[in-house]
C-alpha cells in the first residue's frame, strides 16, 4: 500500500528498520508494479528483491518501472521462452512490448510465434502490426 501512494521514506525505513520480507507471497512484483519510479529504484537496491517475479503483476506495470528493471543486471526478460514478453502481448501493453523488443535477448517469435498468436486471440491489433514488422516474426511465418 505504502509503494503505491510513493511513500518511499515510509518504506526505506521499513525495510532497512524491520524484519518485513519483501519476497513473501510475490511481495517483490507487487511492490515494484505499484510503487512510483524512486520507490521501485529504493526497491530494487534491495537484495532480497527478486525483480523476476514479475509475473501476473505486468499487467499494473508502467514502462518506466520496466525500464528500471531492464537496467537490473538481475532481470533476464528472455527468461522462461520469452514468458514476459508473451504475456506483455496477451496483456496489450504496446509500449511494454515496444520496450521489450528493444532487448537482443526477446525472441518475438518464440514457441512458433506464440505471441502472435495470443495478440490475435485476443483482439490486441497494434501489437500484431508491432510483431508483423518483426523480421524474425515474418520468418517463423514463412518457414
Amino acid at each position: 500500500m505504502l509503494a503505491q501512494f510513493g511513500r518511499h521514506k515510509i518504506i526505506r525505513e521499513v525495510l532497512f528498520t524491520t524484519d518485513l520480507n519483501p519476497t513473501a507471497e510475490n511481495c517483490s512484483a507487487m511492490l515494484l508494479s505499484t510503487g512510483s519510479e524512486e520507490t521501485s529504484k529504493l526497491l530494487l537496491q534491495d537484495e532480497r528483491i527478486n525483480p523476476m517475479e514479475i509475473g501476473a503483476e505486468l499487467r499494473k506495470f508502467k514502462a518506466e518501472t520496466l525500464k528500471l528493471l531492464l537496467m537490473d543486471e538481475r532481470v533476464d526478460p528472455s527468461m522462461n521462452n520469452n514468458l514476459l514478453f508473451q504475456e506483455s502481448c496477451r496483456f496489450g501493453n504496446l509500449q511494454i512490448c515496444k520496450l521489450l523488443l528493444q532487448n537482443e535477448n526477446v525472441d518475438p517469435s518464440a514457441h512458433n510465434n506464440w505471441a502472435l498468436k495470443v495478440a490475435k486471440k485476443f483482439h490486441r491489433y497494434r501489437i500484431e502490426e508491432l510483431l508483423l514488422t518483426d523480421q524474425r516474426v515474418l520468418d517463423r511465418i514463412t518457414n
